[in-house]
This record gives C-alpha cells, sequence and structure tokens, in this order.
C-alpha cells in the first residue's frame, strides 16, 4: 500500500469512508462474499483485489427484522455491533497483508434477545482468529 491509502484512524473512531454504503458494494458482498460465525454473530465478507483510493476495510451492520421486532432493539444491537468493530479495528487492519489489501464486511447479528457487550467483544475475538485462519489458509480469502 502506498501513502494515499486511507489507514485506521489512530483515535479508534469509524469513519465516513470506513462505512458500507453503496448498494453495489452490498449486492457483490451478498452474492460472492464468504461467511465466517462466532456465537450469534456472523461476519459476511468480500475481500477487495486492492485499496488504493479507498479504504481498506469497510463494514456495515444489519439486525433482521424478523429476529428482532422491536425497531429499538435492532437499533442498540447495530449500537453494539459498531461500538465492537470500532474497539477491535486495529486488530482488523493487522489481518491486511499483500494477499489480503482490504475487504468489505457485513456483521449480521442472529438471535432474538438483546445481545451483552461482554460477549459481543469475545465473539468479534473470535471472528478475528477465524478469519486470520481463513487468510493464511487461502492466501487470498
Amino acid at each position: 500500500m502506498n501513502d494515499t491509502t486511507y489507514h485506521e484512524s489512530p483515535d479508534f473512531g469509524l469513519r465516513k469512508i470506513e462505512k458500507l454504503k453503496s448498494q453495489k458494494s452490498i449486492g457483490l458482498l451478498f452474492s460472492q462474499g464468504k461467511f465466517i460465525g462466532s456465537g450469534n454473530l456472523i461476519l459476511k465478507y468480500n475481500p477487495k483485489k486492492n485499496a488504493e483510493n479507498d479504504a481498506a476495510i469497510k463494514m456495515g451492520v444489519t439486525v433482521s427484522g424478523k429476529k428482532m421486532k422491536k425497531s429499538v432493539d435492532r437499533n442498540y444491537v447495530k449500537r453494539i455491533l459498531r461500538e465492537a468493530f470500532r474497539h477491535k479495528k486495529s486488530e482488523f487492519y493487522k489481518l491486511l497483508s499483500p494477499q489480503f489489501p482490504g475487504a468489505d464486511f457485513m456483521f449480521i447479528y442472529n438471535h432474538t434477545t438483546r445481545p451483552e457487550y461482554q460477549k459481543t467483544m469475545k465473539e468479534m475475538d473470535g471472528i478475528i482468529k477465524k478469519l486470520n485462519g481463513k487468510i493464511n489458509e487461502n492466501g487470498t480469502d
């Protein structure tokens, strides 16, 4: 990566450029992406070929309206997932390499009750560990 590549911000923030909002990218992610699961948390990811003029990692979160009926609960879960990612963001950036220059991530909460923050952090650690294993195993996955 060169100097024009966007790197993680040192203040653990989640910048606008790091948010996955493009309908095209989200469509590709769900049609071609790969799954990793840990507890109630699922990561759908799609590796990028290069991340030259873009954030290396873009992320989004989703919670099923069928599983969580109340929007208050869905919004709470999304806040918890974004916060857990924000705290673990540096660990995701450590996974980047020439074989894995970046990816689009979508975190999916797959349960009917509100999560506990500490349990979500442990599930995020499990996702990182499994993603690291997949990258090392396959190189480009």
